[in-house]
């Protein structure tokens, strides 16, 4: 009993819900917990079509960026013209998805523009093919690295917002229809 005056004090913080009634009760916890779990399965839904849609998304700028590039950094290495490749491959190293670029050549060291130690990548490779005449040299691969973390990092803050924003919304409309169920049924 000394604790008595505590707990009517937090109860009268929810009079509003009239949690008193045992249906009201049953009716707020059944609300709250198919709620929670309907929101966190739409949230999930939203998440994993942002996933596919953003990993869909960088394949086709990352095919983009490869049907642009390939052409000059052909010329620039059918040339040797290092200060060219250099700049090149620095540049597409800023582009806006593109953590990092890897020029491989047969005989040479491979040359690497970008963030180290990508630990999951999403990666495409394309084929550096100078064309004279009816022979076709081949002159190395460009790969065009994407931090997957990154991507997983925007795709959890999303999820987690979307919830948030589901429950608020469970929330009231919890509060609603315990309100309606007072006013409508208790009345009687």
């Amino acid at each position: 009993m000394r604790f008595a005056h505590l707990a009517s004090r937090s109860h009268r913080r929810f009079d509003f819900l009239r949690l008193g009634s045992r249906v009201s009760r049953r009716l707020f916890k059944w609300s709250l917990v198919v709620g929670l779990a309907t929101s966190l399965m739409i949230s999930a839904g939203e998440a994993w079509m942002l996933h596919v849609e953003r990993t869909a998304s960088l394949e086709r700028e990352f095919d983009s960026i490869g049907r642009h590039v390939k052409p000059t950094l052909v010329l620039s290495l059918w040339a040797f013209d290092n200060p060219q490749i250099d700049a090149q491959l620095l540049s597409m190293s800023d582009l806006m998805n593109v953590r990092a670029v890897e020029l491989l050549q047969e005989g040479w060291p491979a040359i690497r523009h970008g963030k180290a130690g990508i630990t999951e990548a999403f990666a495409r490779t394309y084929s550096l093919d100078h064309i004279e005449g009816d022979k076709t040299h081949h002159l190395g691969t460009l790969t065009l690295i994407a931090d997957l973390a990154e991507f997983r990092a925007v795709t959890w803050s999303r999820l987690l917002a979307s919830f948030v924003g589901n429950t608020v919304v469970l929330l009231f409309v919890t509060a609603i229809v315990l309100f309606i169920y007072h006013t409508l049924v208790r009345r009687r």
